[in-house]
Protein backbone atom coordinates (compact mmCIF):
# COMPACT_ATOMS: atom_id res chain seq x y z
CA UNK A 1 0.00 0.00 0.00
CA UNK A 2 2.60 2.22 1.10
CA UNK A 3 4.50 1.50 -2.07
CA UNK A 4 1.61 2.17 -4.45
CA UNK A 5 1.06 6.02 -2.57
CA UNK A 6 4.27 7.00 -2.95
CA UNK A 7 4.24 5.74 -7.00
CA UNK A 8 0.96 7.61 -7.34
CA UNK A 9 2.71 10.90 -5.42
CA UNK A 10 5.64 10.45 -7.87
CA UNK A 11 3.55 9.57 -11.03
CA UNK A 12 1.29 12.85 -9.90
CA UNK A 13 3.86 15.36 -9.41
CA UNK A 14 5.74 14.07 -12.78
CA UNK A 15 2.16 15.00 -14.92
CA UNK A 16 2.36 18.39 -13.13
CA UNK A 17 5.24 18.99 -13.96
CA UNK A 18 5.12 18.17 -17.69
CA UNK A 19 1.72 19.89 -18.42
CA UNK A 20 3.40 23.38 -16.76
CA UNK A 21 6.60 23.03 -18.91
CA UNK A 22 4.26 22.28 -21.98
CA UNK A 23 1.83 25.76 -20.63
CA UNK A 24 4.93 27.75 -20.05
CA UNK A 25 6.72 26.62 -23.46
CA UNK A 26 3.92 27.09 -24.96
CA UNK A 27 3.42 30.92 -23.64
CA UNK A 28 7.17 31.72 -24.35
CA UNK A 29 6.55 30.80 -28.13
CA UNK A 30 3.56 31.82 -29.04
CA UNK A 31 0.93 33.03 -26.71
CA UNK A 32 2.94 35.86 -25.45
CA UNK A 33 0.66 36.30 -22.57
CA UNK A 34 1.52 38.13 -19.55
CA UNK A 35 1.41 37.90 -15.69
CA UNK A 36 0.37 33.80 -15.77
CA UNK A 37 0.45 32.45 -12.61
CA UNK A 38 1.32 27.96 -12.00
CA UNK A 39 -2.35 27.27 -12.44
CA UNK A 40 -3.18 28.93 -16.32
CA UNK A 41 0.06 27.87 -17.24
CA UNK A 42 -1.34 24.32 -16.38
CA UNK A 43 -4.54 24.89 -18.32
CA UNK A 44 -2.30 26.51 -21.43
CA UNK A 45 -0.48 22.93 -21.03
CA UNK A 46 -3.18 20.87 -21.66
CA UNK A 47 -4.12 22.80 -25.15
CA UNK A 48 -0.27 22.71 -25.97
CA UNK A 49 -0.50 18.59 -25.52
CA UNK A 50 -3.10 18.63 -27.36
CA UNK A 51 -2.25 20.66 -30.28
CA UNK A 52 1.13 18.81 -30.28
CA UNK A 53 -0.11 15.37 -30.59
CA UNK A 54 -2.89 16.05 -33.03
CA UNK A 55 -0.65 16.81 -35.84
CA UNK A 56 1.50 13.89 -34.56
CA UNK A 57 -1.13 11.49 -34.87
CA UNK A 58 -1.72 12.03 -38.84
CA UNK A 59 1.96 10.32 -39.34
CA UNK A 60 2.75 8.23 -36.50
CA UNK A 61 1.11 6.95 -33.50
CA UNK A 62 1.37 8.12 -30.26
CA UNK A 63 4.47 5.50 -29.20
CA UNK A 64 6.84 5.12 -26.12
CA UNK A 65 9.38 6.96 -28.09
CA UNK A 66 7.60 10.08 -28.91
CA UNK A 67 6.24 10.33 -25.51
CA UNK A 68 9.55 9.48 -23.36
CA UNK A 69 11.00 11.90 -26.00
CA UNK A 70 8.92 15.05 -25.04
CA UNK A 71 8.95 14.27 -21.75
CA UNK A 72 12.87 14.51 -21.94
CA UNK A 73 12.49 17.79 -23.35
CA UNK A 74 10.05 19.24 -21.45
CA UNK A 75 11.58 18.11 -17.89
CA UNK A 76 14.90 20.00 -19.12
CA UNK A 77 13.03 23.18 -19.84
CA UNK A 78 11.37 22.65 -16.20
CA UNK A 79 14.75 22.14 -14.88
CA UNK A 80 16.18 25.15 -16.73
CA UNK A 81 13.33 27.56 -15.67
CA UNK A 82 12.99 26.53 -12.31
CA UNK A 83 13.62 29.23 -10.77
CA UNK A 84 10.67 31.07 -12.76
CA UNK A 85 8.37 28.55 -11.22
CA UNK A 86 9.10 29.76 -7.52
CA UNK A 87 8.31 33.14 -9.18
CA UNK A 88 5.52 32.19 -11.07
CA UNK A 89 3.51 30.66 -8.21
CA UNK A 90 1.16 33.53 -7.02
CA UNK A 91 0.30 31.61 -3.64
CA UNK A 92 2.20 30.65 -0.63
CA UNK A 93 4.04 27.06 -0.75
CA UNK A 94 1.94 26.00 2.04
CA UNK A 95 -1.16 27.02 0.80
CA UNK A 96 -0.10 25.33 -2.66
CA UNK A 97 0.75 22.49 -0.59
CA UNK A 98 -2.50 21.92 1.41
CA UNK A 99 -4.09 22.02 -2.08
CA UNK A 100 -1.54 19.12 -3.64
CA UNK A 101 -2.18 17.20 -1.03
CA UNK A 102 -5.82 17.31 -0.97
CA UNK A 103 -6.02 16.28 -4.38
CA UNK A 104 -3.79 13.52 -4.39
CA UNK A 105 -5.86 11.99 -1.35
CA UNK A 106 -8.47 12.64 -4.18
CA UNK A 107 -6.61 10.40 -6.58
CA UNK A 108 -6.04 7.92 -4.13
CA UNK A 109 -9.67 7.53 -4.02
CA UNK A 110 -10.43 7.57 -7.74
CA UNK A 111 -12.17 5.03 -9.26
CA UNK A 112 -12.14 4.06 -13.10
CA UNK A 113 -15.28 5.53 -14.87
CA UNK A 114 -17.94 3.24 -16.27
CA UNK A 115 -16.96 3.85 -19.85
CA UNK A 116 -13.86 2.34 -19.17
CA UNK A 117 -13.71 -0.10 -21.79
CA UNK A 118 -17.04 1.00 -23.96
CA UNK A 119 -14.69 4.32 -25.62
CA UNK A 120 -12.35 5.17 -23.17
CA UNK A 121 -9.69 2.64 -22.90
CA UNK A 122 -10.37 2.11 -26.79
CA UNK A 123 -9.40 5.20 -27.83
CA UNK A 124 -6.36 5.59 -25.82
CA UNK A 125 -5.00 2.32 -27.13
CA UNK A 126 -6.16 3.14 -30.67
CA UNK A 127 -3.93 6.18 -30.12
CA UNK A 128 -0.97 4.94 -29.29
CA UNK A 129 -0.63 1.76 -31.91
CA UNK A 130 -1.30 3.20 -35.21
CA UNK A 131 -1.41 6.56 -36.62
CA UNK A 132 -4.90 8.05 -37.75
CA UNK A 133 -7.23 5.72 -39.44
CA UNK A 134 -10.02 6.47 -42.01
CA UNK A 135 -13.53 5.47 -41.13
CA UNK A 136 -12.51 3.98 -37.99
CA UNK A 137 -16.22 5.36 -36.32
CA UNK A 138 -17.43 2.09 -38.93
CA UNK A 139 -15.77 0.04 -35.60
CA UNK A 140 -17.03 1.87 -32.76
CA UNK A 141 -19.12 5.03 -32.90
CA UNK A 142 -18.01 6.24 -30.06
CA UNK A 143 -14.77 6.95 -31.01
CA UNK A 144 -15.84 9.21 -33.77
CA UNK A 145 -17.66 11.76 -31.22
CA UNK A 146 -14.82 13.78 -30.52
CA UNK A 147 -13.71 12.67 -27.13
CA UNK A 148 -10.80 14.87 -27.91
CA UNK A 149 -9.42 14.68 -23.79
CA UNK A 150 -9.09 10.84 -24.26
CA UNK A 151 -6.51 11.78 -26.79
CA UNK A 152 -4.73 13.87 -24.71
CA UNK A 153 -4.77 11.05 -21.51
CA UNK A 154 -2.81 8.53 -24.61
CA UNK A 155 0.36 10.93 -23.86
CA UNK A 156 0.84 10.26 -20.17
CA UNK A 157 2.11 6.38 -19.75
CA UNK A 158 5.20 5.79 -17.37
CA UNK A 159 6.83 2.42 -17.59
CA UNK A 160 5.30 -0.45 -15.36
CA UNK A 161 2.30 1.47 -15.12
CA UNK A 162 1.42 2.28 -18.77
CA UNK A 163 -1.60 2.95 -18.75
CA UNK A 164 -3.13 2.62 -15.55
CA UNK A 165 -2.31 5.93 -14.23
CA UNK A 166 -4.75 8.41 -17.07
CA UNK A 167 -7.56 8.53 -14.62
CA UNK A 168 -5.27 11.30 -13.01
CA UNK A 169 -5.54 13.73 -15.97
CA UNK A 170 -9.07 15.32 -14.92
CA UNK A 171 -7.56 15.43 -11.03
CA UNK A 172 -4.42 17.40 -12.27
CA UNK A 173 -7.30 19.92 -14.62
CA UNK A 174 -8.88 20.20 -11.46
CA UNK A 175 -6.09 20.79 -9.70
CA UNK A 176 -4.89 23.50 -11.90
CA UNK A 177 -8.02 25.24 -12.19
CA UNK A 178 -8.32 25.54 -8.72
CA UNK A 179 -4.53 26.80 -7.73
CA UNK A 180 -5.60 29.27 -10.66
CA UNK A 181 -8.90 30.26 -8.51
CA UNK A 182 -6.70 31.20 -5.41
CA UNK A 183 -3.99 32.80 -7.38
CA UNK A 184 -6.72 35.04 -8.57
CA UNK A 185 -7.99 35.71 -5.54
CA UNK A 186 -5.12 36.71 -3.64
CA UNK A 187 -4.30 39.19 -6.41
CA UNK A 188 -7.68 40.55 -7.18
CA UNK A 189 -9.21 43.78 -5.54
CA UNK A 190 -12.78 43.68 -7.05
CA UNK A 191 -14.95 42.64 -4.78
CA UNK A 192 -17.81 41.04 -7.12
CA UNK A 193 -14.91 38.59 -8.87
CA UNK A 194 -13.73 37.83 -5.39
CA UNK A 195 -17.20 36.99 -4.55
CA UNK A 196 -17.87 34.64 -7.55
CA UNK A 197 -14.14 33.15 -7.04
CA UNK A 198 -16.11 32.01 -3.52
CA UNK A 199 -18.89 30.64 -4.98
CA UNK A 200 -16.80 28.33 -7.97
CA UNK A 201 -15.01 27.00 -5.13
CA UNK A 202 -17.84 25.98 -2.55
CA UNK A 203 -19.61 24.58 -6.02
CA UNK A 204 -16.64 22.54 -7.15
CA UNK A 205 -17.01 21.48 -3.25
CA UNK A 206 -20.23 20.30 -2.88
CA UNK A 207 -20.83 19.32 -6.23
CA UNK A 208 -18.05 17.09 -7.47
CA UNK A 209 -17.01 16.07 -3.39
CA UNK A 210 -17.12 12.27 -4.91
CA UNK A 211 -13.88 11.46 -6.78
CA UNK A 212 -14.97 9.42 -9.26
CA UNK A 213 -17.04 12.04 -10.70
CA UNK A 214 -14.10 13.75 -11.99
CA UNK A 215 -14.79 12.69 -15.33
CA UNK A 216 -13.99 14.48 -18.80
CA UNK A 217 -16.81 16.78 -18.54
CA UNK A 218 -15.18 18.51 -15.61
CA UNK A 219 -12.34 20.24 -17.42
CA UNK A 220 -15.52 22.43 -19.75
CA UNK A 221 -16.82 23.50 -16.44
CA UNK A 222 -13.70 25.07 -15.25
CA UNK A 223 -13.10 26.27 -18.99
CA UNK A 224 -16.51 27.74 -18.98
CA UNK A 225 -15.74 29.25 -15.37
CA UNK A 226 -12.33 30.46 -16.80
CA UNK A 227 -14.10 32.47 -19.67
CA UNK A 228 -16.54 33.38 -16.89
CA UNK A 229 -13.42 34.80 -14.99
CA UNK A 230 -11.72 36.27 -17.73
CA UNK A 231 -15.14 38.32 -18.89
CA UNK A 232 -15.59 39.99 -15.62
CA UNK A 233 -12.08 40.97 -15.26
CA UNK A 234 -12.00 42.17 -18.80
CA UNK A 235 -14.98 44.60 -17.45
CA UNK A 236 -12.93 45.85 -14.70
CA UNK A 237 -9.53 46.35 -16.58
CA UNK A 238 -10.71 46.46 -20.34
CA UNK A 239 -7.10 44.25 -20.81
CA UNK A 240 -7.48 42.84 -24.82
CA UNK A 241 -5.60 40.00 -23.08
CA UNK A 242 -8.75 38.66 -21.59
CA UNK A 243 -10.29 38.28 -24.87
CA UNK A 244 -7.72 36.21 -26.43
CA UNK A 245 -7.78 33.80 -23.43
CA UNK A 246 -11.39 33.97 -23.45
CA UNK A 247 -11.32 32.41 -27.14
CA UNK A 248 -8.67 30.05 -26.57
CA UNK A 249 -10.26 28.66 -23.52
CA UNK A 250 -13.63 28.57 -26.23
CA UNK A 251 -12.04 26.44 -28.72
CA UNK A 252 -10.53 24.04 -26.42
CA UNK A 253 -14.07 23.64 -24.90
CA UNK A 254 -15.42 23.17 -28.57
CA UNK A 255 -12.59 20.52 -29.08
CA UNK A 256 -13.13 18.24 -26.17
CA UNK A 257 -16.54 17.92 -26.92
CA UNK A 258 -19.17 19.47 -29.02
CA UNK A 259 -21.11 20.86 -26.23
CA UNK A 260 -18.54 22.92 -25.70
CA UNK A 261 -20.12 25.21 -28.17
CA UNK A 262 -22.24 26.97 -25.59
CA UNK A 263 -18.94 28.47 -24.86
CA UNK A 264 -19.24 30.84 -27.71
CA UNK A 265 -22.39 32.68 -25.93
CA UNK A 266 -20.04 34.09 -23.54
CA UNK A 267 -17.86 35.35 -26.12
CA UNK A 268 -20.61 37.37 -27.85
CA UNK A 269 -20.44 39.25 -24.18
CA UNK A 270 -17.24 40.94 -25.09
CA UNK A 271 -18.92 42.12 -28.46
CA UNK A 272 -20.67 45.34 -27.28
CA UNK A 273 -17.82 46.66 -25.34
CA UNK A 274 -15.17 45.50 -28.02
CA UNK A 275 -16.42 47.02 -30.74
CA UNK A 276 -14.34 47.84 -33.85
CA UNK A 277 -11.34 46.75 -31.53
CA UNK A 278 -12.64 43.05 -31.62
CA UNK A 279 -10.36 43.38 -34.57
CA UNK A 280 -7.10 43.68 -33.03
CA UNK A 281 -7.18 39.68 -33.19
CA UNK A 282 -5.54 40.17 -36.51
CA UNK A 283 -2.50 41.46 -35.40
CA UNK A 284 -2.10 38.90 -32.50
CA UNK A 285 -0.95 36.57 -35.62
CA UNK A 286 1.32 33.53 -33.79
CA UNK A 287 -1.81 33.29 -31.68
CA UNK A 288 -5.06 33.70 -34.75
CA UNK A 289 -2.67 31.22 -36.53
CA UNK A 290 -2.47 29.14 -33.40
CA UNK A 291 -6.36 28.91 -33.38
CA UNK A 292 -7.19 28.50 -37.12
CA UNK A 293 -4.66 25.71 -37.19
CA UNK A 294 -6.16 23.94 -34.65
CA UNK A 295 -9.43 23.71 -35.44
CA UNK A 296 -8.66 23.11 -39.17
CA UNK A 297 -6.76 20.09 -38.14
CA UNK A 298 -9.51 19.35 -35.79
CA UNK A 299 -11.97 19.25 -38.54
CA UNK A 300 -9.64 17.53 -40.70
CA UNK A 301 -8.81 14.85 -38.28
CA UNK A 302 -13.10 14.16 -37.66
CA UNK A 303 -13.38 14.22 -41.35
CA UNK A 304 -11.09 11.51 -41.80
CA UNK A 305 -12.32 8.78 -38.90
CA UNK A 306 -15.94 9.71 -39.42
CA UNK A 307 -16.82 11.07 -42.59
CA UNK A 308 -18.41 14.10 -40.31
CA UNK A 309 -17.22 17.59 -39.28
CA UNK A 310 -19.16 17.19 -36.03
CA UNK A 311 -20.66 13.70 -35.54
CA UNK A 312 -23.48 12.89 -35.03
CA UNK A 313 -24.35 15.91 -36.50
CA UNK A 314 -25.79 14.55 -39.87
CA UNK A 315 -25.83 18.07 -41.62
CA UNK A 316 -21.90 18.11 -41.35
CA UNK A 317 -22.00 14.73 -42.46
CA UNK A 318 -21.50 13.32 -46.30
CA UNK A 319 -23.38 10.40 -47.27
CA UNK A 320 -21.78 6.71 -47.56
CA UNK A 321 -22.34 6.69 -51.31
CA UNK A 322 -20.12 9.35 -51.66
CA UNK A 323 -17.22 8.48 -49.17
CA UNK A 324 -16.98 4.88 -48.56
CA UNK A 325 -15.54 5.04 -45.18
CA UNK A 326 -18.34 7.77 -43.99
CA UNK A 327 -20.58 6.92 -41.02
CA UNK A 328 -23.48 8.18 -43.43
CA UNK A 329 -26.20 10.68 -42.70
CA UNK A 330 -28.46 8.09 -41.33
CA UNK A 331 -26.46 6.15 -38.67
CA UNK A 332 -25.08 10.09 -37.33
CA UNK A 333 -28.77 11.15 -37.66
CA UNK A 334 -30.30 7.91 -35.53
CA UNK A 335 -27.07 8.24 -32.59
CA UNK A 336 -28.20 12.09 -32.78
CA UNK A 337 -31.85 11.35 -31.67
CA UNK A 338 -30.56 8.92 -29.33
CA UNK A 339 -29.02 11.50 -27.39
CA UNK A 340 -31.70 13.88 -27.44
CA UNK A 341 -34.39 11.36 -26.11
CA UNK A 342 -31.20 10.59 -23.41
CA UNK A 343 -30.64 14.57 -22.65
CA UNK A 344 -34.70 14.38 -22.19
CA UNK A 345 -34.77 11.75 -19.51
CA UNK A 346 -35.62 8.52 -21.49
CA UNK A 347 -33.18 6.24 -19.96
CA UNK A 348 -33.63 7.52 -16.64
CA UNK A 349 -37.22 6.84 -17.28
CA UNK A 350 -36.34 3.22 -18.73
CA UNK A 351 -34.76 2.53 -15.78
CA UNK A 352 -37.29 3.33 -13.54
CA UNK A 353 -39.74 1.29 -15.27
CA UNK A 354 -37.44 -1.70 -15.77
CA UNK A 355 -36.77 -2.15 -11.81
CA UNK A 356 -33.73 0.02 -12.07
CA UNK A 357 -32.09 -2.00 -15.66
CA UNK A 358 -32.34 -0.40 -18.89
Amino acid sequence: MFFNVVSLVLIYSFFLTIIYSAGKAGNYYIFKFKNLGFGEFGILGFVIIYFLILIVHFFSSINDYFIYFTYLILVTYFLFSFKDFLTELKISKGKFSIIFLIFIILSITNNHHDDLYIFQLPIINYMQNYKIVFGLINLNDFIGQGHSFYEIMSFFKVPIFENRTYFLLPVIFLNFFVIYLFEKLKEEKNYFIKYFIFFIIILLIVRFSRSKEYGTDLPILCLLFYIQLNFLSFLNTKNYQFFLKSILASLFCIVLKLYGITSLFYLLAFIPILKKDIFKIFKEKRILIFLISILFLTLIKNFIVSGCLFYPISKTCLAKENISWAIGKEVAQERNEFYNAQVKGWRAYTKNINGGEF
